[in-house]
């Protein structure tokens, strides 16, 4: 069994609604809580062993980000104690710390100090930052004429090499274009090799499916399920599966999106296809009255959360539909399915043509398998032949 790198016992946080000179009195004499006394965590017990990472699910309120705060000392806990095995590197706040009228350069070695690293430590790793960062040539502007994606890059990529023994993410994988979250998943899976614990928490339930070993369910303040990733999420999606149905959806009065299949050539239902298969994606939906100036979109997602590719019903034509009252249905037709072997989830979306507000979307509500042998890295499959190979020839 594995060192742990971080262990909980017994951790609880205790706060007030109100604050009454009376009840604070009562408690230091330890005569009673105190009516306005409520719970955020109470009875946690848990250990991370090295080298694992370790999923936090929830609904909001049901402890996750206190947990957070207590684990990277914001603040103690009321009950209980924990124990953690060297360098603490935290991506809760990206960012905090630095100081909006230093440059990029001075504030990697303010947020460097504020981590722990001793300054030739951060000397040493300045370039691996930057370069990660991607913000080379901002180094010596002040932060504070950043764009927010700018700034919360350069946080991101002092975190990530701090070389920490346990690191605490929250809600930051979406950071970012997309040749950066790459280098952020390359980041994170160097980080668990070397034997580092990582505790995520997040509301994209694919990442926490496909990044995590275990996960744990909080709800109100307690621990109520840890295993597997598939039966605690199923567990999750289980507990109240409305909440979740609206907390997934960005639902318009009078539109939802009921469902979504993937089809053959012949209308029939497809969970695996082939690389380069063609295949029809049918979008199901509901209009309770009838919806203007509607734009279907779909987003095709790879393993690690990240967007693969897209499809508007308005592009390249520009057009949009008005949906008449009752249960409708509409078809992508796409030619060559030309994703590497994998599994892939789809989301639906509604968008309004005009504003291009979303109207109605369901994350992740399909997904598709791609069979094959997998030869090269990548996400897409370009149809292609090589040339015979002529020597010897003079230019």
């Amino acid at each position: 069994m594995k060192e742990a790198a971080l262990k909980l016992e017994g951790i609880g946080k205790r706060y007030h609604r109100r604050t009454s000179l009376r009840g604070m009195l009562t408690e230091l004499a330890g005569l009673a809580e105190g009516s306005d006394a409520f719970w955020a965590l109470r009875g946690v017990n848990l250990s991370v062993a090295r080298g694992e990472c370790l999923g936090i699910v929830g609904h909001n309120g049901a402890g996750k980000s206190t947990l957070l705060k207590i684990l990277s000392r914001i603040t103690p806990p009321t009950t209980g104690r924990y124990r953690l095995a060297g360098r603490l590197g935290s991506l809760i706040e990206v960012g905090a710390g630095f100081h909006p009228e230093l440059t990029g350069r001075e504030n990697v070695y303010l947020a460097g100090a504020i981590h722990g690293m001793p300054r030739r430590e951060l000397e040493g790793k300045f370039d691996a930052i930057v370069d990660f960062s991607g913000l080379r040539e901002f180094m010596d502007m002040p932060v504070k004429r950043y764009s927010s994606g700018m700034f919360v890059r350069l946080g991101f990529s002092v975190s990530v090499h701090t070389q920490p023994d346990v690191l605490l993410v929250d809600e930051v994988l979406a950071v970012g274009d997309r040749p950066f979250q790459m280098r952020c998943y390359q980041r994170f899976r160097e980080l668990l090799k070397s034997g580092c614990a990582v505790v995520l928490v997040s509301h994209n339930l694919a990442i926490i499916s496909r990044q995590c070993d275990r996960v744990v369910l909080f709800e109100q303040g307690r621990m109520t399920a840890q295993g597997n990733p598939g039966e605690v999420l199923d567990a999750y999606r289980a507990q109240e599966p409305e909440r979740h149905a609206a907390e997934a959806d960005a639902t318009h009065e009078h539109l939802r999106i009921e469902g979504l299949e993937v089809l053959d050539e012949n209308g029939e239902s497809l969970k695996a296809a082939d690389t380069g298969q063609p295949v029809n994606v049918r979008i199901i939906y509901c209009a309770k009255e009838p919806v203007r100036n509607a734009v279907f979109n779909i987003v095709v997602w790879d393993k690690d959360g990240l967007q693969v590719t897209g499809f508007r019903y308005d592009v390249p034509g520009g057009q949009s539909a008005n949906l008449p009252r009752g249960l409708g249905s509409i078809n992508l037709q796409i030619e060559a399915l030309n994703l590497l072997p994998g599994t892939y989830d789809i989301s639906a979306r509604v968008l309004d043509g005009l504003s291009h507000a979303v109207l109605c979307s369901r994350e992740y509500i399909g997904a598709v398998q791609i069979r094959g042998a997998q030869l090269i890295h990548g996400s897409c499959y370009l149809p292609h032949r090589w040339g015979t190979i002529r020597a010897g020839e003079d230019r």
